[in-house]
């Protein structure tokens, strides 16, 4: 039970986390982060595999 009651607590504060960690975003502003990071990702994916054929 002691599981259960800190992990319903700490979904309120998880929540209120990420309430200020994303305030101000819209859509516009969420979706250019999105494609940034999917972005970023390719390009770390990119990097790793030229440095495995240098390998």
């Amino acid at each position: 039970m002691k599981c259960i009651e800190y992990f319903k607590e700490r979904e309120k504060k998880e929540e209120q986390y990420m309430k200020r960690l994303f305030n101000g975003f819209d859509e516009t502003l969420t979706l250019g982060f999105f494609t940034g990071m999917c972005q970023l990702e390719k390009n770390i994916l990119e990097m790793e595999r030229k440095n495995e054929t240098k390998e």
